[in-house]
């Protein structure tokens, strides 16, 4: 799994790179875990809530991978 950030992409000397690095499609990605980034911009996060992977992109992975898994990078 891939940091998540605000906007959907790291870059790295230079270099654009998605966030979503599991899933073929950089803009369905992104709309999927709009309201969890709408929920920590009006909420915020806190700080142990910033190790590991998130509940919400772990379950909608888990849920994707068992309905879709052809969408999933390996």
């Amino acid at each position: 799994m891939a940091p998540l950030t605000e906007e959907g992409t790291l870059i790295v000397n230079n270099v654009v790179a998605s966030c979503y690095a599991t899933i073929n499609s950089h803009y369905g990605a992104h709309i999927i875990l709009a309201p969890m980034r709408w929920w920590y911009s009006l909420f915020g996060m806190s700080s142990d809530e910033m190790t590991g992977i998130h509940w919400f992109p772990k379950m909608l992975y888990e849920v994707t991978n068992t309905l879709i898994p052809s969408i999933i990078q390996k």
